[in-house]
This record gives structure tokens, sequence and C-alpha cells, in this order.
């Protein structure tokens, strides 16, 4: 079977299809460029939130509400410490969060089990003196081995946030 139209309009026929094809193309790759980065916006605004929720924190340190989470939280330790597996690694958050001083607020407690078990006490605190106060306060508990905080936040560079580090065997 042959081609009814001649050659030169055949050719433009399938330049105009190719067009449209790689201008659908293009529209395909934007929209699906548009959903990634709407998928990811949650995350950008959770981090942006906590940034912004940082410093707002750490001038309201000893508000009532605070006081009452803190020991709404201890009850429930207190209470729950019979049935957890590791009751070290409880009591070891227990006394990092007794230890704290006043003018020291706790954002963030995470723990990672290994050879050694490392616990890290995100927080903020007025001064640099509170911060070193708690490293000395976390230094005397013989439950861990090593307390230590970057020299940054004993510097007092940051803005008022800190990082402790603790390893121990719980």
């Amino acid at each position: 079977m042959s081609n009814v139209l001649p050659l030169i309009e055949a050719k433009s026929t399938w330049s105009t299809y190719r067009s449209r094809l790689v201008l659908l193309g293009a529209l395909v790759i934007l929209v699906l460029a548009i959903l990634a980065l709407l998928s990811l916006l949650p995350s950008y605004l959770a981090l942006r939130v906590d940034e912004s929720a940082a410093p707002a924190k750490s001038a309201d340190i000893a508000t009532k509400d605070d006081q009452d989470a803190i020991a709404h939280a201890q009850a429930l330790l207190a209470l729950l410490s019979p049935y957890a597996t590791t009751t070290d690694v409880t009591e070891a958050v227990r006394r990092a969060i007794t230890a704290r001083p006043k003018g020291v607020a706790i954002d963030r407690i995470s723990y990672a089990r290994g050879a050694e078990s490392v616990i890290i006490v995100n927080g903020s605190a007025f001064s640099r003196e509170n911060i070193k106060a708690y490293r000395a306060a976390l230094s005397t508990e013989k439950l861990f081995k090593t307390v230590s905080v970057p020299i940054s936040d004993l510097a007092g560079s940051g803005s008022g946030t800190f990082s402790v580090t603790l390893r121990g065997n719980f």
C-alpha cells in the first residue's frame, strides 16, 4: 500500500506528531516533578517548623506545661518500667532526665544499641554554663562510661542548643 500524501507533507505531518509527543513527554515529566516536590513539602515544612520552634522553647524552658509533661513522663516511666524488656535503658534515660539542672530543656532523646549502647540527648539551654553543669552532673553518674558534648556547644557558638552523647552498657 502506498502513502497518499506527498513526501513533503508526510514529513511535515510526522514533524507535527513528533513535536506533540515531545511536548506531551515534557508535560508528563513536569507533572511528575511537581508531584515529587509536593510529596517532599511536608518533610521540609516539618524541619522548618522544628527550627523555628527551638528558639521559642529555649525562652520558655521552665513553663508549667513543661513541668507537668515531665512529671507525667516520669510517672509513666515509673509505671511501665517493670514491663520494659531492658530496664537498664529506661534507667539510663531516667537518670539523664533527672540530672538536668534548671535552665536546660530536653527536646529529644535517641538510643542506639551496638557493642556499646549510645544515648544522644538534644536540647536547649539559656547559657553554656548550664550545659557545662548538665555535663558535670551526667559525668558523676556511674552508669555512663563517657559523657561527651561537642566543643561548639560548650563554646556557645550555637543558638543555645546542645547535644550530649552518653555511652555505656545499658
